[in-house]
């Protein structure tokens, strides 16, 4: 059963003409469709933009929240999907699972949208951000729907189809499963950083390294095979590709793996290390500095692992001295996500070869 954008209904020629009427009338429905269906989950779907009363979201109201955040052009591609699947997530407060659909008709959307590398972006925007699911609408282009004689092509019609037939025969879908739904690995590394993201979960050893090309023009990025608490770093390491359009095979004497990325290129690594990895040790603190400042050690060591603040030494932050204008720069950029540095003066105080100049020149 889908309830389907209910938000839309109250206040235009519907019947129920206010938000609170429409939130009872979710209520009611649920009720009566629990009276006559105590097994199947009651999907509310809904675009969060239009929602002025949070009790849409109530476990009340429905069992799995829906959300259908389609970019409307190729610059809301990067961030769109994450920015409402987190949205979401927030508003149901734990009392729900979140999933996003995030590709639908050519209709509201254009067709370069069904390129399975975008598809794939959108789709890891939506689990990194929280989602318990996610989907696309079974439909394709518009143009290839002719209902009246019967024609509706759907996505195994399309190359889109393909690309997830090969997400699942690579053992790509399972790892999704197994670690962002399932939460059967941890977390090695979370990295944002200068328009481009990696991600990786250790397994059996290995390192599961999701590699993203946040923009949309081509870069060459290093990654860093160093836990995010910086406690377990790989020394020496082959890899496969499980799944996306780069290097098949990878390796490495030291920690840092080179890649090129295509615009919006999106990677699955699969790396064996040359050394073990303790996984015990991925659960330490990353500072071990912060003894004196137990009030604010869960913060410092959220954004040390995003990479919003920095260390000051090996495995240091530095916690009770002054802060600097140019870290300052350095953290407010990191927490922006702003790349875009076009027009920027140059100040002849700054190190270029300082960690922050990149925030300041």
């Amino acid at each position: 059963m889908i309830m389907d954008e209910p938000s839309l209904h109250a206040g235009t020629s519907h019947p129920v003409k206010t938000y609170d009427e429409m939130v009872h009338w979710l209520k009611e429905s649920y009720i009566a469709i629990r009276e006559i269906d105590d097994y199947h989950p009651v999907y509310v779907l809904e675009t969060q933009g239009q929602v002025k009363n949070p009790e849409l979201y109530s476990s009340r109201n429905g069992d799995v929240f829906v959300t259908d955040p389609y970019p409307g052009n190729v610059n809301r591609i990067p961030d769109r999907v994450s920015d409402r699947t987190e949205l979401a997530v927030s508003l149901v407060r734990s009392d729900k699972p979140v999933y996003t659909i995030y590709t639908t008709y050519e209709q509201y959307q254009p067709k370069e949208f069904y390129d399975v590398n975008i598809s794939r972006h959108q789709m890891y925007q939506a689990v990194l951000a929280g989602a318990r699911g996610f989907g696309l609408y079974g439909l394709s282009f518009r143009d290839q729907i002719d209902v009246d004689n019967g024609k509706r092509d759907m996505y195994s019609d399309t190359e889109l189809w393909e690309g997830y037939k090969q997400m699942k025969e690579s053992g790509e879908l399972a790892e999704i499963v197994d670690h962002f739904f399932e939460k059967n690995s941890p977390v090695f590394v979370d990295s944002h950083t200068k328009g481009y993201h990696y991600y990786g979960w250790l397994k059996n050893g290995e390192i599961y390294l999701l590699v993203r090309n946040m923009e949309l023009t081509e870069k060459t990025v290093d990654i860093d095979l160093t836990s995010g608490n910086n406690k377990v770093k790989v020394e020496g390491f082959t890899g496969t590709m499980i799944n996306g359009e780069n290097e098949p095979e990878i390796s490495g004497d030291g920690n840092i793996l080179t890649l090129d990325l295509a615009s919006l290129e999106t990677i699955l690594y699969k790396i064996t290390p040359n050394n073990t990895l303790d996984a015990n040790a991925l659960s330490l603190p990353k500072y071990d500095d912060l003894g004196n400042v137990d009030w604010a050690s869960e913060a410092i060591e959220l954004l040390g692992a995003i990479g919003i603040v920095n260390d000051t030494g090996a495995n240091a932050f530095s916690p009770e001295r002054n802060i600097t204008r140019g870290e300052f720069a350095y953290f407010l950029m990191n927490t922006l996500e702003i790349t875009d540095k076009s027009g920027a003066e140059q100040f002849s105080d700054v190190d270029p070869n300082a960690f922050y100049a990149n925030a300041i020149l």
